[in-house]
């Protein structure tokens, strides 16, 4: 009876010495442990934080070098995460063609705040020259809701959302479609999700950030290749893409936490 405990206590204590090895290596080398993310980094197209200014343009955060060119006089603006753009209706940022931007499958996310739509549809990102759209969100008088559409001669992949985003609120709206389903977020929450299995169209025009007329706030823009998870999703709502889905480390500290709790348990 007496070995098990034995045992138990020597691969516990193995256990708490690498642990404790790992904090000291780490430490002194000033590096953290990666943590895996639920977003593989293969699938991101690009990233637009608008946190670097824009007099050198839109810089792409996922390094996959997709910087966009500003057209316009858009306003550096507080965002919920960091800096954000206020578009007021003849402003837009371009990100041009490349073949990664066309994806059967894909990812779209953004903040917005939006005070008020004066006329059908203000595009918020898309790639599109319809009628072959590959994917695109809008947010559209009717309701001053979320649409969302992709198009292969005809528009067959619309839908809208059944909340309203024009409302002069931050919202975090997303789009995703994985072959099969395609579905829309807001706030971190499915809104809306339609059936349909269809290629969505490719074209070679620019990805557009904020098509006149849009006018509002927008922050932090998301293009993936494949349809994310709700959970995804929602975490990124909660936490913004820097950190849940460009930062690949964990500081040493959560080492010591662990280790900490460890030893606490354990006595």
């Amino acid at each position: 009876m007496c070995t098990p405990s034995v045992k138990k206590h020597t691969t516990y204590m193995e256990l708490l010495k690498a642990i404790s090895s790992m904090v000291f290596i780490t430490a002194c080398l000033g590096v953290g442990i990666p943590v895996r993310t639920a977003v593989d980094k293969d699938t991101i197209i690009g990233i637009w934080l608008f946190d670097e200014g824009i007099s050198d343009g839109v810089k792409d955060a996922s390094s996959n070098g997709h910087d966009g060119i500003v057209v316009g006089t858009p306003k550096v603006v507080d965002g919920i995460f960091g800096k954000a753009l206020s578009f007021g209706g003849k402003d837009k940022v371009e990100i041009p063609h490349h073949d990664r931007f066309t994806t059967p499958t894909f990812a779209l996310m953004a903040w917005v705040n939006i005070e008020d739509i004066r006329s059908g549809y203000q595009m918020i990102v898309g790639k599109n020259a319809h009628p072959y759209r590959n994917y695109a969100m809008y947010v559209h008088t009717e309701g001053k809701r979320l649409h969302c559409s992709f198009c292969a001669g005809r528009c067959m992949g619309n839908f809208n959302s059944h909340a309203t985003i024009a409302d002069g609120e931050w919202h975090h709206v997303a789009f995703t479609y994985d072959g099969r389903v395609e579905r829309m977020y807001i706030d971190g929450v499915l809104d809306n999700e339609k059936k349909i299995e269809a290629k969505p169209g490719t074209n070679t025009a620019p990805v557009i950030i904020s098509r006149p007329p849009f006018r509002g706030i927008i922050d932090e823009v998301f293009i993936g290749n494949v349809a994310i998870s709700e959970d995804d999703v929602r975490r990124t709502f909660e936490d913004g893409i820097e950190r849940f889905i460009l930062t690949s480390v964990e500081p040493t500290s959560k080492l010591t936490v662990t280790w900490a709790a460890m030893k606490s348990r354990r006595n």
